[in-house]
């Protein structure tokens, strides 16, 4: 199948949804068509495939999360609800019957920093704080954050790297991506998204499907996976 569709794939574009049978299936299938369209090495950013996993390390199992499927969970969230364009999301049943925090909520709760614009120190701090971002002397895995004189980095639960913000007074100077083995930055940026975790403060009553951060146009594709109307 993946063979068959990869051709088609490449002249769409709408957010194409493939819902696999189980994770196994799903995991290949996905695989399969990272290769199929030479997507494995391209950054986050300009990626088109994606797999969409459950946020636990056994199915339905509530109790134990695996911090690395939420951060990819985050990071498709992230490019749905602000990159437009042609995303390729595979994903089955489980994944995507977890509820998640409403477009609203993330929209109002999400922190925007731009080169060129003023960033209130003490107020993005607190938003941090907020949204369970731990301060360390450097950072190394999403959800942290670091502070040096002029220069404040943040790694984003929904960014492949960490951001390094550079200031001059309280202007931003500069925004670049960089890597946290040897400090070197990877490109430069006009802006970030810094979304809270995905687990954070909404009840379960003012979550929402998937299916909500999909677009009228988009298409889903479905393979012996039953009725999954009520994800």
């Amino acid at each position: 199948l993946p063979l068959s569709i990869a051709p088609l794939l490449q002249h769409l574009t709408t957010n194409q949804l493939f819902v696999l049978p189980d994770r196994e299936s799903s995991a290949f299938f996905y695989h399969d068509l990272e290769n199929l369209l030479a997507d494995v090495s391209r950054p986050l950013e300009e990626k088109q495939v994606h797999y969409f996993p459950a946020s636990y390390r056994r199915p339905y199992d509530f109790e134990e999360v695996d911090n690395a499927n939420i951060k990819l969970r985050s990071e498709i969230i992230n490019k749905l609800l602000y990159q437009q364009g042609h995303n390729i999301i595979v994903t089955y049943p489980e994944a995507i019957a977890e509820k998640l925090i409403s477009t609203r909520f993330l929209k109002n709760n999400s922190y925007t920093v731009k080169k060129g614009e003023t960033l209130p120190l003490d107020i993005f701090i607190n938003f941090l704080y907020e949204y369970q971002y731990q301060q360390e002397d450097f950072v190394f895995e999403p959800g942290q954050f670091a502070w040096r004189g002029a220069i404040f980095d943040i790694f984003s639960y929904s960014e492949e790297y960490p951001y390094r913000i550079e200031l001059s007074g309280d202007t931003v100077e500069s925004i670049r991506l960089f890597d946290t083995n040897t400090q070197l930055s990877i490109r430069e940026m006009d802006h970030l998204h810094i979304m809270p975790l995905a687990s954070s403060l909404e009840t379960e009553e003012q979550r929402v499907s998937f299916f909500e951060f999909l677009q009228p146009e988009d298409r889903i594709w479905v393979k012996k996976c039953g009725d999954i109307k009520s994800t």
